[in-house]
C-alpha cells in the first residue's frame, strides 16, 4: 500500500478522506503529477505527435518505430542539453534536418540557427522572437515551442492526439508516444484566455503516466473513485501499446530519429530540378512552353545550381552509408 500512496502527493489528505468520491477524485486530478517539467508542456505533446504522424505517412521499413520511441528520444535529447549547457549534437542534426524539410532547403547544423532565426518571425505573426539567445540556450519549453512550428511548417495538420476516452467530469485522457496524457476540462476556459503567441507550457495538459506500473495504477486508482468505464478503457489501451512493442525495435535512440527524418524528407518532398523562365523573357510569350529559357540565357547560373543539388544529393548519400555501418 505504501509505495502506492507514495507515488501520489495529496494535499489536505485529511480533508480528503471527509470529502466524497467526487471531490477526492477532482483533488487528486488538480494535484497529481507524474513528474514535473517540459513533458508536460502542450507543445512537447503536440511535436512528438507531428513526428510520429509524418513517420506513419512515410514508415521507413528498415527502422520501425516502437510506441514510445519518438517520445523518449526528443525528451532525452532536449534533457541533454538542458543539463550539459551546451549544443547537443544529434539535437542539431535532428533541428537542420527538419528546418531543411520544412523550408525545402539543404542545411547543415552549423547553419541552422542563423537561417532559423531570419524565418522565425516571418511565421510568428508579430509575436516576439524566442531566439534571443542561441538555440541551446532557450528552455526546453521554447525549444519545443519551435520545433512544434516547423513540423506544423511541414505539415499543417492538426496533430491527432489518440484519445482513450473521457471521465465523468469531462477530461479526456490521451496516449501520446506511449504515454497516458489528460487534458483538464477543469482548465480549459483558462487555457484559451492565453494569448496564442505565448510559447510556455499549457497548464490543461498534465503526465500521468510514462510506464507500466504508472498506467495500472493509475486505472486501479480510478476505478476506486468510481470512475470505472475510462479506468477500463486505460487498461485495454495499454495492453495495445504492451502488444506493439513486442514486435518493434526496443533499441531506438538519436540517430534513428534523424535518419527517419532524412528519409520522410527524401520521400515524400525530394529535391527536384524544376525548369524556369527568365523574369524578363520576351522570346517566348506562349504559355504552355516547356523549354527552360532560363538555362538557355543563364547558364552560369543554372550550372551552379544544378552542381548544388547534384552535392545536396550525393551528401545525403553519403551520410546514409555512414550510419547504416554504425
Amino acid at each position: 500500500l505504501f509505495p502506492l500512496l507514495s507515488l501520489f502527493s495529496f494535499p489536505h489528505s485529511s480533508s480528503l478522506a471527509m470529502g466524497d468520491d467526487e471531490s477526492q477524485y477532482l483533488n487528486w486530478l488538480t494535484y497529481h503529477q507524474c513528474r514535473a517539467g517540459f513533458e508536460n508542456s502542450y507543445y512537447f505533446i503536440s511535436l512528438v505527435s507531428r513526428v510520429e504522424a509524418l513517420f506513419k505517412r512515410a514508415p521507413d521499413p528498415s527502422r520501425p518505430v516502437p510506441p514510445s520511441g519518438v517520445c523518449e528520444v526528443i525528451e532525452s535529447l532536449l534533457r541533454e542539453e538542458e543539463e550539459l549547457g551546451q549544443p547537443s549534437k544529434m539535437l542539431g542534426f535532428f533541428l537542420a534536418e527538419s528546418l531543411g524539410f520544412a523550408l525545402k532547403e539543404d542545411i547543415g547544423p552549423s547553419d541552422a540557427y542563423e537561417r532559423l532565426h531570419q524565418w522565425l518571425p516571418s511565421v510568428l505573426n508579430g509575436s516576439k522572437n524566442p531566439l534571443s539567445d542561441q538555440f541551446h540556450k532557450l528552455t526546453s519549453q521554447s525549444k519545443c515551442f519551435i520545433l512544434d512550428i516547423i513540423y506544423k511548417t511541414i505539415d499543417a495538420t492538426p496533430p491527432a492526439f489518440d484519445l482513450i476516452g473521457k471521465d465523468s467530469n469531462g477530461n479526456s485522457f490521451h496516449a501520446v508516444g506511449g504515454r497516458l496524457y489528460i487534458e483538464q476540462e477543469i482548465n480549459k476556459k483558462l487555457s484559451s484566455q492565453k494569448p496564442p503567441s505565448q510559447y510556455s507550457s499549457q497548464k490543461n495538459w498534465k503526465l500521468m503516466a510514462d510506464s507500466e506500473i504508472k498506467w495500472r495504477r493509475i486505472a486501479n486508482l480510478m476505478q476506486s473513485f468510481g470512475q470505472e468505464e475510462i479506468s477500463e478503457k486505460i487498461n485495454t489501451k495499454y495492453d495495445e501499446i504492451r502488444h506493439e512493442q513486442k514486435y518493434e525495435a526496443t533499441n531506438w535512440d538519436a540517430t534513428h530519429l534523424w535518419l527517419h527524418v532524412n528519409y520522410c524528407r527524401k520521400t515524400i518532398a525530394p529535391f527536384k530540378v524544376s525548369p524556369r523562365k527568365c523574369k524578363n523573357d520576351s522570346i517566348c510569350n506562349d504559355e504552355n512552353c516547356v523549354f527552360n529559357h532560363y538555362e538557355q540565357y543563364h547558364p552560369m547560373t543554372t550550372k551552379f545550381e544544378n552542381d548544388h543539388l547534384e552535392y545536396a544529393r550525393m551528401r545525403e548519400n553519403q551520410v546514409d552509408l555512414e550510419f547504416k555501418k554504425l
